[in-house]
This record gives structure tokens, C-alpha cells and sequence, in this order.
């Protein structure tokens, strides 16, 4: 896909088709996607589901405008009445792609920063929390909407929802 998309960019720009630029296009298209082979997302795990992928924008979108508002606050707030926490959250997401979108979308996300990943578990630091149980629940459920995007589906942990 890289060597077809360069190629396309490279009778673009020289706005010709000669033989001289397809055959230089080839080469330079061919040569470019070799050479960045291994960096190449893998196929077809990097494929996003449009509608999921959307609606794990919207539910970023409105995580970071309501972390956004607790900052503000905890702003406010004595630094004794804060509850900075590290808290370990096992991971139901497994590609290399879905990893990285849920560590920077946390990340991101303003008093809050992921901090490590260990196997299946991934060490989240946040800046005031009520309960350690509140802040892996907001984290499985950007991770759904993560797995939904990339078509994952979500996993049923509980028995008994199989039923």
C-alpha cells in the first residue's frame, strides 16, 4: 500500500506520464516501501472501524473536557484533601496499535498519566481519586470503545452475562 501511495504521489508531483517518471516512481516508490517495511503498520490490525473509531472520539472528547474540570478544581482544593494514587489496571487490549492509543489517550487526558506496562497490567498515576475502582472502570471503558475501533469487540468477563 505504501509503494502504491508513493507512486501515486510521485506522478503527482512530476504531473506526467512519461516513461522516465513511472519508471523512476517505481523505483523510488519500491525502494522507500522496502526500506520502511518493518515500521509498516500491520494489516489488517490497523484498520479502524469508521462509526467505533468516531465514537471513541466523542467519549475522548468528553473525558478530557470533564478531567479538564476536575483539575480545575483539585486546583482549589487543599493539597490535603488530594488523593494522588498509582493504580494497576489489567489490560484487555493486546495489539501493539490498540496499546498505544490507550496509553496516550490516558496520557493525554489531564491528571492522568500511564506510567507503565507490565505483561497484561498497565500502572496509571492520577491526580485525585475518590476510589481506585472508579478510575479502572473509566479506563476498561476507553478501552471497549478502543477494541471496538479496531474490531476487536468487547469481551465478556462475567460468566454470568454468557448465560
Amino acid at each position: 500500500m505504501l509503494a502504491v501511495w508513493l507512486f501515486v504521489v510521485w506522478v503527482a508531483l512530476f504531473g506526467s506520464l512519461t516513461p522516465g517518471v513511472i519508471i523512476g516512481g517505481l523505483i523510488v516508490a519500491g525502494g522507500l516501501a522496502w526500506l520502511f517495511r518493518r515500521i509498516a503498520p500491520r494489516w489488517p490490525e490497523a484498520f479502524l472501524h469508521p462509526v467505533q473509531a468516531w465514537k471513541f472520539m466523542v467519549h475522548f472528547a468528553a473525558q478530557l473536557a470533564a478531567s479538564t474540570i476536575d483539575v480545575i478544581r483539585a486546583l482549589a482544593i487543599p493539597r490535603d484533601e488530594l488523593r494522588p494514587a498509582i493504580v494497576e489496571v489489567p489490560l484487555r487490549v493486546r495489539t501493539r496499535n490498540e496499546v498505544t492509543l490507550l496509553m496516550n489517550s490516558i496520557s493525554f487526558t489531564p491528571g492522568t498519566v500511564a506510567l507503565e506496562l507490565h505483561d497484561t497490567y498497565l500502572y496509571v498515576h492520577v491526580l485525585s481519586t475518590k476510589t481506585p475502582d472508579e478510575v479502572v472502570a473509566e479506563i476498561v471503558t476507553m478501552e471497549g470503545y478502543i477494541m471496538d475501533a479496531f474490531g476487536e469487540g468487547r469481551i465478556v468477563e462475567n460468566d454470568e452475562q454468557n448465560r
